[in-house]
């Protein structure tokens, strides 16, 4: 990108040429236009080229070629080596085909379109080898012009004099079309038939035709007449005219000139390519160019900015204003380096007065008469020129730096001496009464001196030993240093100690410059705050005039351009030669104006800014995505992105279609609401592995004053998941999951269930088995004990024995089936026992069972014969071997709670130590008990069986009991 700048004696021009090495498809331009909805199109031999101002996007590689170009009413009217074509900005940009070439017949004239125009009615005017034609609802009306031509150069301009009236500039001579007639006729006006014409432009009832002798005709069209002729500097011929905001601008092959009052003024000249097409962008304030070695931009200055140019007889090199005042209204003096007093008045520049050499001119002071100060004296406008005040007492002095007035006097600054102050209605010296010593004067160096709006006076300059700024205090009658503990505690708000100027205004605000920024204060001495080059990004540490405007935004000058401090945002932003200033170095004049204006000395100019339009952005009001690449390839933008999960790699490119400096413009971005984030002047968003889910981007636009875009850019991206990821997926897996989760509880329980069963069944086993080993065993002792009654002949009683005896057997054979058997049916077996024991002993002891209240016999379940074993052991080893008393032996079946059953086989008998001797002695195993605890244990853990001995007070055995801890809670 070459960047170039040009100075006109109206403004200065910032041109850049795009070409190759910017990213052009192409560097030989043949047209360019301008929609809001595509920004800069181009022409080339590559196809059309998109500019949004930051990237160049050649639009459809598949079109090449194009010949020339027409653009009308937001659409694009090009030629390319296939058919003329139309590409309607207004609706979805399709490119419609209006008439394909057909190559292969004898007609050669049906394969070209040059010179394209397009009328009100849009009718397509063109030319070929032989005529003049214009396509209209897909109809050719063709007209021989030509008939013996075999070259396609022809220099053609279509004007539309009026609806339904053509004119057609030719090298012929002059042809009129009417619509009523449908005729294209060689005209008789005899003012244009003759005219060899190289370009054609309409302004209102006027046309401004370009000849090839090199010079402009003015054709009154409701007089039919020329009115005005102009000849062209060097006899230059304008290829092209344009007409924008009553400004004329004629381009030949290789500059660019402003026509104004007959007046050609250079805009741009390039000796390096030629110039192909030309249009001026307002929206923009751009000039583009298609040359044939790229893209030219031509900047106009920002809005806001004005240059008021000394003419050539006052231009002087280095010539430079040093103050400038306003007497009225755009009526500017100014005072120049050269020691020229000059006058702008009705749009002209007037000398008023030059001074020699040996007396410099400082300052003006305005106090209802024009007062001028010198090095060798002040003078005062009256009449025609500039009188010399006789002021008694004056002493020329190199070093005086202006005047003012306060009341009736004239003061009078020195920088190294003390002010000196004039009665000015008598001339004479004032006796000086300032209480400040001879140092004070003359140790310091003293730059400015001003009074405020309620009478203060405050001076400002260098005071090594102090801080710069100084009010005079009238009741001491002397200046005081404000950084007095009387003014300002707080010594951090001075920027240093050397002050340049100082600014007041009517609302009691004092502004004063610095080496290295400024401060702001009222205009009691008291400082609120300091704009410093530590804090904020001034340029240039040498700030001289300032001013605040209305919304106390402070415009202060450097030498790198013109800097304002935002108070609203509390940042410091800056104007400079990019924007349009001629010249950055902005130290010399520099006065607040009247209609939100400021004044600036320049060069050989005076420059007006206003304000309020300088700070307005320049930005356009949109923002679009330009480009949108997904994994490194174009895609098709639309407004809501759906992406599979593989497409997550997504780069943004975006424009406002402003067409700034890259520097001036700033994005930031921010994600599904999220904090925003800084993107700086690259307007490209990129997102790399994108995880799926939705994602709402914001894109908002910041320029270099601080301006924010109106508009933001809303996009939306979906990246839809894997199948793995999505929401069915996890549906499907849940489901898959409950029933594999439904499935695997299903199996272990029938596992344990079956297992359960399994269990139930080897515990019935075992529990058989027991029973097995216990009931012959009951059933041997039984058997003698009948035996004995038969031996001892009482068949009575063994006849009574042995019915009981079958009872018993019969619950033993009915439970012995079962693994539960009711409480009611285990008492009944147990009581059969206990009476067939006591009958076979004798009667020797006696027997009680007892159950509880609460036990409901018929719905308490326990296993079968689980007190019998204890019952016998009871019998035959505790009670049968009692030498004293009788026996008695207790059954207690005890509900503990629902789920626990406690029972107690107790009897009075000898004991265990006593049975553990007889066993000894007879050798005695009880098998009832062992059996007895393995089955109430298989059948539930929990379950337990415990033996307690019982003794007297002497400590002597008295029985024994057994305590059964039965668990119920899987007994139903």
């Amino acid at each position: 990108m070459l960047i170039l700048v040009f100075t006109s004696n109206a403004q200065t021009i910032n041109s850049k040429l795009y070409n190759y090495f910017d990213g052009m498809p192409s560097d030989d331009l043949t047209y360019v236009c301008y929609s809001e909805q595509a920004g800069i199109e181009l022409c080339s031999r590559k196809g059309i080229i998109q500019f949004d101002g930051n990237r160049f996007y050649l639009k459809d590689p598949t079109q090449q070629n194009i010949l020339n170009a027409y653009f009308f009413k937001n659409a694009l009217y090009y030629e390319d080596g296939k058919a003329l074509h139309k590409k309607n900005y207004s609706y979805d940009g399709k490119i419609e085909i209006i008439q394909s070439k057909n190559y292969m017949d004898e007609d050669p004239n049906n394969d070209h379109f040059e010179n394209l125009f397009i009328d009100s009615e849009e009718r397509i005017w063109c030319s070929d080898f032989n005529h003049i034609k214009y396509l209209h609802n897909k109809k050719i009306v063709s007209f021989p012009v030509f008939p013996d031509n075999k070259d396609l150069n022809i220099d053609i301009q279509f004007v539309e004099k009026s609806t339904g009236e053509i004119w057609v500039f030719t090298p012929n001579g002059l042809y009129e079309w009417n619509e009523t007639t449908n005729l294209l006729l060689a005209s008789s006006n005899k003012n244009l038939n003759k005219l060899q014409v190289s370009a054609v432009e309409k302004n209102d009832n006027q046309l401004i035709i370009a000849t090839k002798q090199g010079d402009l005709h003015f054709y009154d069209l409701i007089e039919n007449k020329i009115v005005k002729i102009v000849k062209t500097p060097a006899s230059v011929v304008f290829q092209q005219l344009v007409l924008s905001n009553d400004n004329l601008y004629g381009i030949s092959a290789n500059e660019i000139y402003n026509i104004q009052n007959n007046q050609f003024t250079s805009v741009f000249a390039s000796q390096n390519f030629t110039i192909k097409h030309f249009i001026v962008n307002e929206k923009t304030n751009n000039f583009w160019v298609a040359t044939s070695k790229g893209l030219l931009q031509l900047h106009l200055p920002k809005k806001g900015l004005t240059f008021l140019n000394f003419p050539a007889e006052y231009s002087k090199s280095g010539n430079f204003i040093l103050d400038v005042i306003e007497l009225v209204p755009n009526e500017f003096w100014v005072l120049t380096s050269h020691n020229q007093v000059l006058q702008y008045k009705n749009q002209h520049w007037r000398l008023m007065e030059q001074f020699p050499e040996n007396l410099k001119i400082k300052s003006f002071t305005l106090h209802k008469d024009i007062y001028l100060t010198t090095t060798h004296g002040i003078f005062l406008w009256k009449g025609n020129l500039f009188q010399k005040l006789n002021l008694n007492g004056f002493v020329a002095d190199e070093d005086i730096v202006k005047s003012i007035i306060i009341d009736k006097e004239l003061w009078v600054l020195s920088a190294s001496n003390e002010i000196v102050r004039y009665n000015l209605q008598t001339n004479k010296k004032i006796r000086s009464n300032f209480k400040n010593t001879v140092d004070f004067w003359k140790q310091n160096k003293w730059n400015d001196l001003t009074v405020d709006h309620a009478q203060n006076i405050w001076l400002v300059g260098w005071m090594p030993k102090g801080f710069g700024i100084c009010k005079y205090d009238e009741n001491q009658h002397m200046f005081i240093d404000i950084s007095h503990k009387s003014f300002n505690n707080h010594r951090d708000l001075f920027v240093g100690d050397y002050y340049n100027r100082i600014y007041t205004d009517n609302k009691n605000n004092v502004l004063l410059s610095a080496y290295g920024g400024f401060s702001m204060g009222k205009n009691t001495g008291k400082l609120k705050k300091k704009i410093d080059v530590h804090s904020y990004p001034i340029d240039d540490t040498y700030i001289t005039g300032l001013m605040q405007d209305t919304n106390e935004n402070v415009f202060f000058a450097t030498n790198a351009g013109l800097h304002v401090y935002l108070k609203s945002k509390n940042k410091v932003v800056k104007i400079n030669t990019t924007d349009g200033l001629t010249t950055n170095t902005l130290q010399y004049a520099f006065k607040e104006a009247s209609n939100n204006r400021l004044l600036l000395g320049g060069e050989n100019q005076l420059i007006i800014v206003n304000y309020t339009d300088v700070l307005q952005s320049p930005l356009q009001n949109t923002i679009k995505v330009t480009k949108l690449l997904i994994n490194g390839k174009h895609y098709k933008n639309t407004e809501e992105l759906i992406l599979n999960y593989k497409q997550n790699n997504i780069t943004l490119q975006f424009s406002t279609f402003s067409y700034l400096e890259p520097n001036k413009v700033f994005y930031e971005y921010s994600v599904n609401n999220d904090e925003w984030i800084s993107l700086g002047n690259q307007a490209e968003l990129s997102f790399n592995h994108l995880s799926p889910g939705s994602y709402d981007i914001k894109i908002r636009v910041t320029d270099h004053l601080q301006n924010q875009l109106k508009d933001q850019l809303h996009y939306s991206i979906k990246i839809k998941p894997p199948f793995t990821q999505s929401p069915l997926f996890y549906v499907l897996l849940g489901i898959a999951v409950i029933i594999l989760v439904y499935g695997w509880f299903r199996y272990s329980l029938y596992r344990k269930m079956k297992e359960k069963r399994y269990e139930l069944q080897v515990k019935d086993a075992e529990m058989r088995m027991l029973r097995a080993q216990m009931n012959p065993h009951f059933m041997f002792n039984t058997l003698n004990s009948i035996n004995s009654y038969i031996i001892q002949h009482k068949t009575a009683d063994a006849s009574k024995y042995l019915t009981s005896f079958s009872k018993l057997m019969r619950n033993i054979l009915e439970s012995s089936k079962q693994q539960w058997i009711t409480l009611a049916q285990e008492v009944k077996t147990t009581e059969l026992y206990l009476q067939l024991e006591a009958v076979r002993l004798e009667n020797s002891f006696t027997y009680e069972i007892v159950i509880d209240n609460d036990i409901e016999e018929n719905e308490v379940f326990v296993p079968p014969l689980i007190v019998q074993p204890f019952a016998e052991n009871a019998i035959w080893h505790g009670l049968r071997h009692k030498a004293n008393g009788n026996g008695k032996l207790y059954v207690r079946f005890i509900l503990e709670n629902k789920d626990k059953l406690r029972i107690e086989i107790e009897d009075n008998g000898i004991g265990r130590e006593g049975s553990v001797l007889l066993k000894t002695a007879k050798k005695h195993t009880s098998y009832g008990i062992k059996i007895t605890e393995e089955r109430i244990v298989k059948l539930n853990t929990a379950n337990y069986l415990e033996i307690l001995d019982l003794y007297n007070n002497n400590n002597k055995p008295v029985g024994t009991k057994v305590i059964l801890h039965l668990n119920l809670e899987e007994n139903d």
